[in-house]
């Protein structure tokens, strides 16, 4: 339910849509299991990179997509939310030609002033020997 308050306030937050975030359509109950319908958007960064061959983007590219992250974190900050989970596969092209993106995922997020009992970070890369 956290994500819900967030995922709400953000649309209020962002009618023009114009801070590059995942747009909440409406949620609801189906079967016991709540269910969030988000807008439809294309491939993650991380698949993008990997379609690349992992050579990397031009610097006018990435300074587009910096740009929209930072407004993206901007709209964040002003209102105290703490994403949790900002990585390539949470930032997805809004079209598969073009570089438009957003932020998703706010399941692990929350609000600054709130406390949170979770301990949340990544998984490290173990070496199978």
């Amino acid at each position: 339910m956290v994500e819900i308050k967030i995922l709400d306030n953000l649309r209020k937050w962002d009618p023009d849509e114009k801070h590059q975030v995942i747009k909440m359509t409406e949620h609801f109950y189906f079967r016991g299991h709540l269910c969030i319908a988000m807008e439809l958007l294309s491939i993650n960064l991380y698949e993008l990179i990997k379609a690349n061959g992992f050579v990397g983007f031009t610097t006018s590219l990435i300074r587009r997509f910096t740009s929209q992250m930072l407004m993206s974190l901007s709209l964040m900050r002003h209102h105290r939310i703490v994403h949790c989970d900002l990585k390539p596969e949470n930032v997805l092209l809004r079209h598969p030609a073009k570089s438009a993106i957003k932020v998703i995922d706010f399941g692990s997020s929350c609000l600054e002033h709130e406390k949170s009992f979770l301990y949340l970070h990544s998984k490290p890369f173990l070496p199978v020997s």
